[in-house]
């Protein structure tokens, strides 16, 4: 469905109500009313005791030309979830109204973070592209990963992160800093597309996307080639931690010898101790774990003007 839309767009616009955004209902009167205006006819729906995913599964999405989701990257998570599982044989492609506490997703379809004007102009636009999404299969059980699967360190500073929300987008770097003061090395067993690997770490993780929070983690990624990005950040003093931080802001960080990054297809990790896993910024899961790229598995809307 790629193109300019010359007909009003039918969509169905979903709000997380626990996002980063405060003043829920101001925002969807005045969100509402821009989708009218430019021609978007837009269910609205609230989860209320749903999960995201169960509500996007169970929808009709075959009646609709878009997909709407107004929040963060952990709403983005449930959403790609609940759309794979839905049964309808066409699905429209999803649009990313970015005002969450982590908007690190959309910054890759070009939207600017908290800009809901911009992401439906995005949308009335209709321009769209399928995207690649991670895949991870841990305790019996898969999901799938539209932005960073963070392992063991990453997944303790999104526990902090977590009740730091008031912070804003700074909520991850306070909660890095402060997870920085207790830093101990995991030792990983890596299979990466048949190639074996043992590592002591301080963290790995697994990206499609070039950004988490404000910090450019992986800056080659890209979420449309059929591959991953793993990222390992071999053991270091809490000292050399500190100093290099700064790096991960710029993606300079990836010329540190501590840092190895392999592209992939396919992976399985094992750790020692377990370690907490969290996908785009929801904790769910423990190592060990088989992780692979989805090529072109969603289509997104996005910003066909923005530099890639």
């Amino acid at each position: 469905m790629s193109g300019k839309m010359q007909v009003a767009m039918k969509a169905v616009l979903i709000y997380n109500q626990f996002a980063g955004r405060s003043g829920l209902r101001e925002f969807r009167n005045q969100c509402g009313n821009s989708l009218q205006t430019i021609g978007i006819e837009a269910a609205h729906l609230d989860l209320n005791h749903l999960r995201l995913s169960e509500l996007v599964r169970g929808l009709p999405l075959d009646q609709y030309h878009a997909l709407l989701i107004a929040g963060g990257d952990g709403t983005i998570y449930e959403a790609v979830n609940g759309y794979l599982a839905n049964p309808s044989e066409k699905k429209p492609p999803i649009g990313v109204i970015p005002v969450g506490t982590g908007n690190s997703f959309a910054r890759d379809l070009g939207l600017e973070s908290g800009n809901w004007q911009q992401a439906i102009r995005v949308i009335a636009e209709g321009k769209s592209k399928m995207v690649d999404l991670g895949r991870f299969e841990e305790n019996g059980s898969s999901r799938h990963f539209a932005n960073i699967l963070g392992m063991g360190f990453v997944a303790d500073v999104t526990k902090r992160a977590a009740g730091l929300k008031w912070m804003g987008n700074f909520a991850y770097t306070a909660a890095t800093i402060q997870r920085m003061m207790s830093n101990r090395p995991v030792a990983a067993t890596l299979r990466l597309d048949g190639q074996t690997l043992e590592r002591e770490c301080t963290f790995i993780t697994v990206s499609n996307t070039r950004y988490t929070s404000n910090f450019l983690i992986a800056p080659q990624a890209r979420f449309d080639d059929g591959k991953l990005d793993l990222l390992i950040l071999k053991h270091m003093r809490r000292r050399d931690l500190l100093r290099n931080f700064p790096k991960v802001l710029n993606g300079s960080h990836l010329e540190l010898p501590e840092v190895e990054v392999f592209r992939i297809s396919e992976a399985e990790i094992i750790t020692h101790p377990e370690v907490d896993l969290a996908p785009d910024g929801e904790c769910t899961g423990s190592t060990p774990l088989k992780v692979s790229c989805v090529h072109r598995a969603v289509p997104f809307f996005y910003n066909a003007m923005a530099e890639f």
